[in-house]
C-alpha cells in the first residue's frame, strides 16, 4: 500500500502514476499517491522528437514516473509530462517508492 497524500500536486512535482486510457493524442492517468486523481500527458510531452504510434511508449495498466507541469484547481485538471523526466530523478522516485515500501513491511 502506497502512502496517500492529500489535496493536489505541487507544479514541477515527480509523481507515480498508473496508465488508465491511451488514445491517438492523448494519454490519461492515475496519480497513484494523491488518492487516485487522474492527470493527462499530452503526446507532445511522452517523448522528444516524434511520435509514430503513442503505444510504443506507455500501454493500459504500466506503471510511469511523470512531472506535473501545470494544475488547473478550478477545473481540477492536472497536465502530466513523461519526456521531462530525466533518469536521475526517475531512480530516485523509484528509490523513494522502494523504502515506502519497507518501512510498511517493518511496521507490519
Amino acid at each position: 500500500m502506497l502512502y496517500s497524500k492529500s489535496g493536489l500536486p505541487e507544479e514541477s512535482e515527480i509523481v507515480l502514476c498508473t496508465v488508465t486510457k491511451v488514445y491517438y493524442n492523448a494519454v490519461f492517468a492515475t496519480l497513484d499517491e494523491y488518492q487516485n486523481k487522474t492527470g493527462v500527458i499530452h503526446i507532445s510531452e511522452i517523448a522528444p522528437g516524434r511520435i509514430r504510434n503513442i503505444r510504443e511508449y506507455v500501454a493500459e495498466g504500466k506503471k510511469i514516473i511523470c512531472k506535473v507541469l501545470r494544475l488547473d484547481v478550478s477545473r481540477g485538471n492536472i497536465d502530466l509530462s513523461l519526456r521531462r523526466v530525466n533518469e536521475k530523478q526517475r531512480r530516485e522516485k523509484n528509490t523513494q517508492l522502494k523504502h515506502e515500501q519497507l518501512a510498511e513491511k517493518i511496521i507490519e
